[in-house]
């Protein structure tokens, strides 16, 4: 026999305030309590993706992800993850972000350790080697995947070379790195007034502030600084419309098809989110069942809304 499903936890989730807290060397928290919830999810975003980079620094932001993450033989990543958590990072054209996840009642304990690990930068030249081997694979894998290719195309035809050009760079960019420019992008951008860490907890944590600037206090000298925040704006911005095919060698073909869209912070941007889910989101979407469901046309549909901060 079934035995009923317990959802008390589900129907007791209750929505908390958002606390924000701005420090005076720029750098912003942003704690959302959400009760009933027995997890906890840290995002530590700077302000230092690809759209920062210079021609010659295309790649260099993800680079920079991937050794502060990398992995040592006395690392603090592997005690995170012994103590229960989940780590994972992302390079993005706006940010980088480094995240983790863990049982709300350890998210004290284990956020010193987290912080010890994503403040700060320290590599040796054999580590830098490995991981532009990485970030090469990676490349070259992208190569061979057309879903990927097809959106490079996109971005490149529709926007400028700051948001056009891929996140990950290309091969020559990335072997041709060195040291001084690995430090020199990362004291530039991932520093404090262009810092944000998000917590969401089931439980309160009235020392998080406290936490958060003992960290700081640790990697960066405090200083009366203005913070940056991205400009916005509200109307829809316009793209370049194109038609392009590529071939390739495969048994598949892949359409993608773009259409202007609001800033994140637009008033349009949150109907642009429900009008994806309609369409395009999930098996019951009016584009699903019209072109899978009803004439088999497709394998599958997606969507992705872009909405950058300009």
């Amino acid at each position: 026999m079934l035995k009923k499903l317990d959802f008390t936890i589900i129907d007791n989730l209750e929505k908390g305030p958002i606390y924000r807290s701005l420090f005076n060397n720029g750098a912003c928290l942003l704690y959302h309590q959400a009760q009933g919830f027995v997890g906890a999810t840290v995002s530590l975003n700077f302000l230092a993706g690809s759209i920062f980079e210079k021609e010659s620094e295309f790649g260099l932001a993800h680079l920079i992800e991937h050794l502060i993450f990398k992995e040592t033989d006395s690392d603090n990543i592997k005690q995170l993850e012994l103590k229960g958590a989940e780590l994972n990072a992302y390079t993005y054209k706006e940010n980088v972000c480094f995240e983790m996840s863990c049982l709300a009642d350890r998210l004290e304990e284990l956020l010193p350790l987290f912080f010890d690990v994503f403040f700060k930068l320290n590599f040796t030249l054999e580590q830098l080697n490995k991981e532009k081997k990485v970030v090469i694979q990676e490349l070259n894998e992208d190569q061979d995947d057309h879903e990927t290719q097809g959106l490079e195309v996109l971005f490149a035809k529709n926007f400028t070379a700051a948001i056009g050009h891929p996140v990950g760079g290309s091969i020559s960019k990335v072997r041709s790195f060195d040291e001084k420019s690995i430090r020199s992008y990362h004291k530039k951008y991932f520093t404090p007034e262009r810092m944000i860490l998000t917590v969401v907890s089931g439980m309160v944590h009235p020392d998080l502030e406290k936490i958060y600037m003992h960290a700081m206090q640790n990697y960066f000298k405090f200083k009366e600084k203005r913070p940056y925040r991205f400009k916005s704006l509200d109307r829809i911005s316009k793209i370049s419309h194109f038609r392009a095919k590529r071939q390739r060698k495969m048994e598949s073909a892949i359409s993608y098809f773009s259409f202007n869209g609001p800033s994140v912070r637009s008033k349009f941007a949150y109907d642009y989110v429900v009008l994806d889910e309609i369409l395009f989101e999930g098996l019951s979407s009016k584009f699903f069942q019209k072109f899978r469901e009803e004439q088999a046309l497709v394998y599958g549909l997606g969507s992705t809304i872009n909405s950058f901060a300009n």
